[in-house]
This record gives structure tokens, C-alpha cells and sequence, in this order.
């Protein structure tokens, strides 16, 4: 794995898209709001809470770890883990949320 980087840029501005690739681990530091789109490949683990307004795709293989807040007012479409601290993590949809096998 890479060095951990937190994802940027901050907002994600709708019709840009953000990519953790295969092989990396990103990290989510501060407050972050996606209106664009955010790809999963590697893994991204989220410690402060995370608002997704657009498209938050977690591929099959990946690894989205949250320990803080989640919240989906969006689209997420997961095809890997999402994993949730127990008593810290904690998501909240208001959006869609499609969960494929993977």
C-alpha cells in the first residue's frame, strides 16, 4: 500500500471525479463533501465525517472503513466492504443506496 493521503480536492465539485486507486489508502481527515464523483478501487477510510451529494462508488475488492460519519444524499453504489467502527461509525442515507455482490 501507499502512503496514506487525505482525498482531495475539498469539496469534490460535481463533474470532477476522484479516484483511490488499486493499491493506495487514502484517508478522509476533515470534514469532506462530495457533489462529484468518488471511486474506490484501493481503500479510503473515513475519520471525520463524509457527505456525499453525488456518486460515492466502492468497487468490488475495495475497502471503504468508516469511523465517524457517512451521509448519503447521493448515490452509493458498493461492490466491495464498507465497514463500520462499531459505536463510532454510523451512516445515514437519504440518497440511494445499491449494494452488489462483489
Amino acid at each position: 500500500m501507499t502512503a496514506q493521503n487525505q482525498i482531495a480536492p475539498n469539496p469534490n465539485l460535481a463533474g470532477n471525479t476522484i479516484e483511490v486507486l488499486v493499491g493506495h489508502s487514502d484517508l478522509n481527515l476533515e470534514g469532506f463533501d462530495n457533489f462529484g464523483t468518488l471511486k474506490v478501487k484501493g481503500t479510503l477510510e473515513n475519520l471525520v465525517a463524509l457527505h456525499n451529494l453525488g456518486l460515492l462508488a466502492n468497487d468490488s475488492l475495495s475497502f471503504l472503513g468508516n469511523s465517524n460519519l457517512m451521509y448519503n444524499e447521493g448515490t452509493l453504489i458498493n461492490g466491495g466492504t464498507i465497514y463500520h467502527d462499531s459505536g463510532n461509525g454510523l451512516m445515514e442515507n437519504q440518497g440511494t443506496l445499491t449494494n452488489e455482490s462483489g
